[in-house]
This record gives structure tokens, sequence and C-alpha cells, in this order.
């Protein structure tokens, strides 16, 4: 077992095993954390592939402005979402004010009050 940057092998933590596991950039292969599965998991701006969290799946996943496919996350599809100032495509939620407060930008104009 090495840590930050070196590979994990066997190692059993709260239950779960970690098989070649490698942190922060580095992939995971066959990973078990909380019941779920973590299949070739890059994290930090690289792809998530067969990635079940939390029960959803996520599917050739970036994070960090990049793109998110097949994304199901508390029970929302998120398909083609880039986050922070990107576009939001077939984004279902229940409160879709949020939505509303997201997507709003500043006009930057102001009223000017005429002497």
């Amino acid at each position: 077992m090495r840590l930050y940057g070196h590979a994990f092998t066997d190692m059993r933590l709260y239950g779960h095993t970690f098989t070649d596991m490698r942190l922060y950039g580095h992939a995971f292969t066959d990973i078990r954390l909380y019941g779920h599965t973590f299949t070739d998991m890059r994290l930090y701006e690289q792809a998530f592939t067969d990635m079940r969290l939390y029960g959803h799946t996520f599917t050739d996943m970036l994070l960090y402005g990049h793109a998110f496919t097949d994304m199901r996350l508390y029970g929302h599809a998120f398909t083609d979402m880039h986050l922070y100032g990107h576009a939001f495509t077939d984004m279902k939620l229940v409160y879709t004010h949020i939505i509303k407060l997201m997507l709003i930008i500043p006009s930057g104009t102001s009223r000017s009050v005429s002497r």
C-alpha cells in the first residue's frame, strides 16, 4: 500500500476492497466504495467510466467545465452539462427556480436619473 499517486493493491478499507487504486489524477480499477463499483475512474477533469455513486450511473463524466453524459444525480438526468457559465442541456430539476437563478446574466445596464 502506497499513498499519493502510488498503487493500492488489495486494500481493504471499511469492509471494501481496493485493487490497483491510484489517487489524484490516476486510475481507480475495480474499487468498491460504499457498496458501489468504480471502474477506470480518473479524478479532477478526467473521465469517469462506469461509475456508480449513490445508486446512479456516471458515464464519461468530466468535472469542472467539462461535459456530463448520461449522468443521473439525485433522480435527475444531466446530458451534455457544462458547469459554471456553460450551457445546460436536457437538465431536469424539481426546483426550476434554481435554474432561473443560475441562468441570470447581469445586463450591466443601470437606470440613470435625468436632472
